[in-house]
């Protein structure tokens, strides 16, 4: 046993391997026509423009898969399970938008850095916060990158992505952690109480009944 310990002291731990998150929820893509001032001189509006505002209430709560979430400019959206190293989305003629999220969940704290490759341009989201933000370049073979800080519990991480009809490539997005020790990956929001759960819950503070009864407002 001795000397069992003194060569894991000297070797040391193995490096864990990558970890490609391979499971999403995807919601669209959706058609995102531009403005009709967009080539107005002074108003110029470009699809990656789009990116501005995620469109959708993303975080609270966390989806699930066949979990539908409002949009402004249609019937509600559905989000739907993808299970692949690499996500292609349906690309079409006009601009479009698709939202990706999955479950991170960290066993202790670890901070990891995370890699993506895109062919459009995306924001990367961790619990509501941007981690990364990426144009479309076709010339770019690097991936963007970001650091994850990542607390016991799970977490969420969510990929709003802009298609540019004048990219003629495939759409396509993919994701990986360069350390998958201490991690796991999912389609389902539910997991273990967070400490955010535990010091930043939301509460009833006071509640007041309607004098009819029928209505309560907290």
């Amino acid at each position: 046993m001795f000397w069992w310990s003194l060569l894991l002291i000297l070797v040391g731990p193995a490096n864990a391997g990558e970890l490609t998150l391979s499971e999403w929820l995807v919601v669209g893509p959706v058609p995102a026509p531009l403005p009709g001032f967009s080539s107005e001189e002074g108003y110029e509006v470009g699809v990656p423009d789009l990116l501005s505002d995620t469109g959708l209430e993303l975080h609270r709560p966390w989806p699930a898969e066949g979990d539908s979430v409002s949009w402004f400019f249609g019937p509600p959206l559905t989000w739907t399970a993808h299970f692949a190293q690499k996500v292609n989305l349906d690309r079409g003629d006009l601009p479009a938008m698709a939202w990706m999220t999955t479950y991170v969940e960290a066993s202790e704290f670890v901070e990891t850095k995370l890699s993506l490759q895109g062919t459009s341009a995306f924001k990367v989201f961790l619990d509501g916060s941007m981690v990364v933000q990426a144009s479309a370049d076709p010339k770019k073979k690097d991936p963007a990158t970001g650091t994850l800080t990542l607390t016991p519990g799970k977490h969420q991480l969510v990929v709003h992505s802009v298609f540019d009809p004048q990219n003629k490539g495939k759409w396509q997005f993919s994701a990986v952690l360069e350390s998958e020790q201490g991690l796991t990956t999912s389609t389902s929001p539910t997991g273990r109480l967070s400490i955010a759960d535990l010091i930043d819950s939301e509460a009833i503070s006071s509640m007041k009944v309607s004098p009819d009864g029928v209505f309560v407002a907290v």
